[in-house]
């Protein structure tokens, strides 16, 4: 449909310039909704964008001059809200390699047993991240004029992040603080606290340390106080945190500052591939981008795609038994809006909570404006990432808990599911407690029909828990210590559908 509206549009607009003949370019991968809306706007002004044929009905492959990438970043904040939106690479054989790697991310994530039972440990990282660290680290960081990947002040933010990490953590010859570098002037840092008994399991915290302006990427000032300082912020508190206490992981524990984010996840894109090929184990990862503005109802937001629907009910969890005061949510952010989706892309659990809705983001990021940073709404995320690291990474010499009591398993089948082009057939669960995984699936049929899980409440096309992005009706979505409660299994009808079974089980 919007294809079809680009084209008559550009056939009305005389000699059209075709972007990327004259400059270095590169391939992206960008929400299908997002590219038509851009190359519609382009058209409008006589640009006209080579594309390929993309493997997935949610995501196109544009050709891109380099240096546009700001704009299309500019581009997504000011219509979508969001950081970035787009992934950057280096050849259409590579965008069309992540693509396929993702829809079998979207078929296979992975599962992991996750228990609440390291109190003590949580509890006393929690009461060692301050306020006032938070802001000290936000307040140095926003004194880089900008810390854009191509700028030496970028650089030098990048050494900074490293020394910083190096001061907090000079009491312990166990952990090692290093640069990552890349094909471009800004590294990546990267600290480690090694595991002491599964050192060859991994659990990373995250967040980008390059910031933009994207009305000038280069030259104008970018003090990313929210975007991203916040979240650098959290990571040396939680840094800080073990340093100065006696806790020594059983996983090894890593915290990654990422660069160049902001022009299409770069950083954490060639991390996450880097580790994959190795064949390293990571058990998780959480992404720690933008904490420091509170523009809703809700202290935590966990966003539900690109992310991995057990892990967030994992942390979740660490919310509801560590920090019950604290009200959360669930929402969407879109392709490509945070680090986390290079992991996830790559197989691995990824999960990225964030200050509020996306329509109630901070809408000052990429601007000269971004300065204002709330530390005591980033203290929650900072507690939320220590609790995270001190109960998936254990303690070293912890015993583990004897297996909970199996309850009775659940096993349904549901045929004959026929629905229109944009209707819905509901169904619901009570699941009760003692379920360490809950399994969705539609099957066969004609047309094309897709799955919706949510709990608490039905489905829609902008809230719910899991919807895999898969042409046909062969979906799939797995939950790994399912909430207690209503549980809503939603069909909606992509295209007329009929004869769908529905399968869900619980064991």
């Amino acid at each position: 449909m919007c294809t079809k509206a680009l084209l008559t549009m550009a056939a009305c607009i005389a000699l059209p310039a075709i972007a990327n003949t004259h400059t270095a370019s590169k391939w992206i991968t960008i929400e299908s909704q997002a590219s038509h809306h851009y190359q519609l706007e382009n058209a409008v002004k006589g640009t006209l964008y080579h594309s390929a044929i993309s493997n997935s009905r949610d995501v196109d492959v544009l050709l891109l001059d380099e240096q546009e990438h700001f704009q299309l970043s500019h581009f997504m904040h000011d219509h979508y809200h969001r950081c970035g939106g787009f992934v950057a690479h280096d050849s259409e054989l590579e965008a069309q390699q992540y693509l396929s790697q993702l829809a079998q991310a979207h078929l296979a994530q992975p599962s992991q047993t996750y228990t609440i039972d390291n109190g003590q440990a949580v509890q006393d990282l929690i009461s060692r991240v301050s306020t006032t660290g938070l802001d000290s680290t936000v307040n140095s960081l926003m004194a880089f004029y900008n810390r854009y990947y191509t700028q030496q002040s970028g650089v030098d933010a990048s050494n900074w992040v490293k020394e910083h990490w190096v001061d907090i953590a000079k009491n312990r010859v166990d952990i090692t603080v290093e640069q990552y570098g890349h094909d471009w002037a800004q590294p990546s840092v990267i600290a480690t606290i090694p595991g002491g008994e599964k050192a060859n399991e991994i659990v990373i915290i995250g967040g980008h340390l390059d910031s933009i302006n994207s009305a000038n990427s280069s030259n104008g000032r970018a003090p990313g106080a929210d975007d991203n300082a916040s979240g650098i912020a959290v990571l040396s508190e939680v840094l800080k945190a073990i340093s100065d206490s006696a806790f020594k992981p059983k996983r090894t524990i890593q915290i990654m500052g990422y660069a160049a984010e902001e022009v299409g996840l770069r950083g954490s894109k060639a991390i996450a591939a880097d580790y994959k090929a190795q064949g390293k184990n990571v058990v998780g990862m959480a992404q720690f981008d933008m904490s420091g503005n509170k523009g809703g109802s809700y202290d935590i937001v966990f966003i539900t795609d690109y992310t991995n629907s057990a892990q967030n009910t994992f942390m979740s969890q660490l919310l509801d038994t560590y920090l019950p005061t604290l009200n959360y949510g669930f929402d969407r952010c879109g392709y490509g809006c945070s680090d986390h989706a290079s992991w996830y892309q790559q197989g691995f659990a990824a999960s990225f909570p964030f200050e509020s809705r996306m329509r109630e983001a901070n809408r000052n990021i990429h601007t000269s404006n971004d300065t204002g940073f709330d530390a005591s709404h980033s203290v929650n995320f900072a507690k939320l990432a220590a609790a995270y690291v001190a109960e998936l990474a254990k303690t070293e010499g912890s015993t583990p808990p004897p297996p909970p009591t199996d309850p009775t398993p659940i096993q349904e089948v549901i045929s004959g599911i026929n629905v229109g082009s944009g209707q819905w057939k509901r169904y619901n669960l009570v699941l009760n407690s003692g379920y360490q995984e809950l399994k969705v699936s539609i099957s066969g049929g004609t047309g094309d029909a897709d799955l919706y899980v949510n709990f608490g409440s039905e489905s829609s096309t902008s809230s719910y828990r899991c919807r895999p992005y898969l042409y046909g009706n062969n979906e799939s979505c797995t939950f790994t210590l399912p909430e207690v409660g209503t549980w809503y299994f939603d069909v909606r009808g992509y295209s007329t559908s009929a004869g769908v079974s529905l399968t869900y089980s619980a064991k």
